[in-house]
C-alpha cells in the first residue's frame, strides 16, 4: 500500500507555541474548568448549574457530509478537545491570516446560549440571569481572538441584523462554563506536515507563506473491489495535528466513478508505540461492501510499519450513541479483533473506545 511515513519527527507544537503570545490568566483558568475524560463537568456560576443532557454530535454529521460533497481531495477534520486547544488554534489562524496563507483551519464552536443572546445589539454574549431559559446548543464559526486575548470572535448564523453585522464575541470565562465542543477542518493540500519543521521557526510572514504553500502529496494505490468489476482507489496523505503534536495519516477510498466512499483519520502518536483511529466513516450508500474493513486494515498495517503495538479507535456518540447503530458498531469492532470499553466521554463526545494489540 505504499511506504509509510516515519513516526519520529520534530515537535511542531512546542516550537509553534513558543512563537504564539502567552495565554491570559483567564484562559489558563479555563483549563481547570474543562477537563478531559468522562467525569468532566461544567462548574456552576452565580446559582447556575449547566447540566445539559449529552447530545449526539450533529456537527460531526455536518463535517462528514461536507467532506463527501466537496471535491477538494485533501480535507480532514479533528475534534478540539479543550478551550486551551481552541485558543492555540485561533492563534495559529491569526498568524496564517497575517501571512495570507491558503488552507487556513475552519473552526466550528458549539456552546450553550441563553435567551438574552437573541437580543444582543453588539454581539457580545452576556452572562445569563438567574432563571433565564437556555437555548439549544448553538454552532458558530470561530474567527479569531480579541485584541486583549480575553474573548473569542465568531461569525453567527442569525443573519446580518444580529450583533455586529452578524458577528459577535464570547468571553473565555463564559466558555469555561458553557463550552460544549469544537471541531477543526483542514485542507491538507497545503500547510502543516512533519516534514516541514521549519514552519515553526519563521518570524517573517513571507517565509511562512512560502513553505506553507508547498503542496503536500497524495499517494494512490489501485485496489480490486469486493464486487465483480469494481475498481477502488486507496488514497493517502499526511498532515499534522497541533493539538496532538503528532502526524495524521488520512486514508480514503474512492470507487471507479471518483466518489469518496469512506475515510479514516489515523493519529500515530508521537514518541509512543500507539496509534489512534480518531475517525472511521463509510458513507451509507457504500456500506456492507468491505470498505470499512479495508480502511481499518490499511490503518493497522501502516501503524505496524511505524512500530506501533496498540491501536485505539474512537466510537463517537453520533455512531454508537444510537441503539440501532450500536449493534453494527459492536459487530464490526469484534470482527476486527477490538475490545470495546463502553464509557461515555466528553471532549470529544464518545460513547466508547475500542483497542487491540497489533
Amino acid at each position: 500500500m505504499g511506504r509509510a511515513q516515519p513516526r519520529a519527527h520534530t515537535s511542531l507544537r512546542f516550537r509553534l507555541c513558543n512563537a504564539w503570545p502567552a495565554r491570559s490568566e483567564v484562559a489558563a483558568a479555563s483549563d481547570a474548568a474543562i477537563q478531559h475524560g468522562p467525569d468532566a463537568r461544567v462548574p456552576a456560576r452565580e446559582g447556575h448549574r449547566w447540566a445539559a443532557e449529552r447530545e449526539r454530535s450533529t456537527q460531526l454529521f455536518g463535517f462528514r457530509t461536507l467532506r463527501f460533497l466537496l471535491q477538494l481531495p485533501q480535507l480532514w477534520y479533528e475534534p478540539i478537545r479543550s478551550i486551551d486547544e481552541l485558543i492555540d488554534y485561533l492563534h495559529l489562524l491569526g498568524r496564517l491570516e497575517r501571512a495570507y496563507a491558503p488552507g487556513r483551519p475552519f473552526i466550528r464552536l458549539i456552546l450553550q446560549l441563553f435567551s438574552s443572546a437573541h437580543h444582543s445589539p453588539t454581539g457580545d454574549i452576556a452572562w445569563p440571569t438567574p432563571g433565564e431559559p437556555r437555548l439549544a446548543l448553538h454552532s458558530v464559526i470561530a474567527t479569531g481572538l480579541s485584541a486583549d486575548g480575553q474573548s473569542v470572535k465568531f461569525a453567527n448564523t442569525w443573519g446580518e441584523s444580529w450583533g455586529n453585522r452578524g458577528n459577535g464575541t464570547v468571553s473565555i470565562d463564559y466558555l469555561a462554563q458553557y463550552f460544549d465542543q469544537a471541531w477543526c477542518m483542514w485542507n491538507a493540500k497545503w500547510g502543516l506536515a512533519f516534514y516541514k519543521p521549519e514552519l515553526a521557526t519563521f518570524s517573517h510572514d513571507s517565509d511562512l507563506r512560502k513553505v506553507w504553500k508547498q503542496v503536500n502529496p497524495v499517494f494512490t494505490t489501485p485496489l480490486r473491489g469486493t464486487r465483480k468489476g469494481d475498481r477502488w482507489i486507496v488514497e493517502r496523505f499526511y498532515s499534522y495535528s497541533p493539538a496532538r503534536d503528532s502526524s495524521i495519516e488520512v486514508i480514503q477510498m474512492r470507487n471507479g466513478y471518483g466518489l469518496r466512499m469512506g475515510w479514516a483519520h489515523v493519529c500515530h502518536v508521537r514518541e509512543t508505540d500507539q496509534s489512534e483511529i480518531i475517525e472511521l466513516f463509510v458513507m451509507p450508500a457504500f456500506r456492507h461492501q468491505g470498505v470499512g474493513s479495508v480502511l481499518e486494515g490499511v490503518a493497522c498495517d501502516d501503524a505496524r510499519s511505524m512500530s506501533s503495538t496498540k491501536m485505539t479507535a474512537y466510537l463517537h456518540d453520533s455512531d454508537a450513541g444510537v441503539l440501532a447503530n450500536r449493534g453494527s458498531t459492536r459487530r464490526f469492532a469484534s470482527a476486527r479483533g477490538y475490545t470495546i470499553r463502553w464509557r461515555p466521554m466528553r471532549n470529544p463526545h464518545l460513547s466508547a473506545t475500542a483497542s487491540k494489540s497489533l
